[in-house]
């Protein structure tokens, strides 16, 4: 999402926007509030805490989901995550 559309959607400022995340200012608990409804989030969410076992249901999640493709999806689903987590490995 631009910064545009979210700063649309919160009713604040495209510099606003653009303020907070390159870490020029600091966002009031207002404009956080609007920033919540705007993501269709919660605050743990836009804050990056996983609420305990959430990640753990996210993962049963998508191997459910994965054990329903057709084998040669599964492959590819598996492919991909291995080239990704290499990458993500290789770039930290």
């Amino acid at each position: 999402m631009s910064q545009e559309t979210l700063a649309e959607k919160a009713g604040i400022s495209a510099n606003t926007v653009s303020r907070i995340e390159g870490r020029q200012m600091s966002m009031t608990i207002g404009i956080f509030i609007k920033l919540v409804h705007a993501l269709d989030t919660d605050a743990n969410g836009l804050l990056g805490i996983v609420p305990a076992g959430e990640t753990e249901r996210k993962y049963r999640d998508v191997l459910y989901r994965i054990s329903h493709l057709k084998t040669y999806e599964q492959k590819i689903v598996l492919r991909t995550a291995e080239v990704l987590a290499d990458e993500l490995r290789r770039n930290r």
